[in-house]
């Protein structure tokens, strides 16, 4: 199945400051897109995780006083991190690939670190490294590099999407779907005809998970998530 894209337009009533909303039709389906430049937006970043008490992106972004919350890595039914997924204070439960698993396409290639409370994406068989990241995590697929789609054939699975992409210029960019799921082909597709011109980006956990919480002081944007136990949060 190809992924047909129509032509985008721009809905603009009551978002926060920074979120820009992109509809377009995919393959028959009216798909929402909620656009975040995290660069521009100045944030300050932290990876959180709780497997005790996972919570809603809307009630993450509260407990923490944060302006903006999203799921991040994926999680098992103990709601522990099922790649890599180190922070600060604590190592991973999933050890580091070695170089040769690092190679491999399919698996767990995008990374995701917090360096000096900013975001800085990899694509692993790209930049392989034999330093295990603090701070950071491993997903999986990766949708594009060098501003190439990788996933190169429609699996018909659908499913709200979380996103994180990086334009031409090094800007990174939250994208979360709204309204009817899409498939990881046409997510990556969509992406890589986006007037950014992006030529990174990788699929964060999907699904019920998919959620974004966030404020500007004055309006709230919330796409609720089911139970999470990990999420990035951000403040200004």
């Amino acid at each position: 199945m190809t992924a047909v894209i129509g032509s985008a337009f721009l809905l603009r009533s009551r978002l926060p400051d920074g979120v820009e909303r992109r509809v377009t039709t995919i393959n028959d389906r009216k798909v929402t897109f909620d656009l975040v430049n995290l660069t521009a937006g100045g944030y300050t970043f932290e990876n959180v995780l709780d497997s005790t008490g996972p919570k809603s992106v809307q009630s993450w972004r509260e407990n923490l006083g944060a302006d903006i919350v999203f799921n991040s890595a994926y999680f098992n039914g103990a709601n522990e991190p099922t790649g890599y997924y180190a922070l600060p204070a604590s190592s991973s439960i999933t050890p580091w690939p070695s170089v040769k698993e690092q190679a491999d396409t399919a698996s767990y290639s995008f990374l995701v670190q917090i360096v000096e409370g900013k975001l800085k994406l990899d694509y692993l068989p790209a930049s392989p490294r034999t330093e295990s990241p603090t701070n950071a995590f491993l997903s999986f697929p990766t949708l594009l590099a060098d501003g190439k789609v990788l996933v190169k054939s429609d699996s018909g699975s659908l499913a709200s999407r979380t996103m994180l992409a990086e334009d031409s210029r090094g800007d990174i960019y939250l994208v979360v779907t709204e309204k009817a799921p899409l498939s990881l082909f046409e997510s990556a597709t969509w992406l890589s005809q986006q007037p950014e011109h992006f030529i990174l980006a990788g699929n964060l956990d999907g699904g019920p998970s998919t959620g974004l919480s966030i404020t500007d002081g004055q309006h709230i944007l919330d796409e609720p998530s089911a139970l999470v136990p990990n999420v990035i949060a951000g403040t200004r």
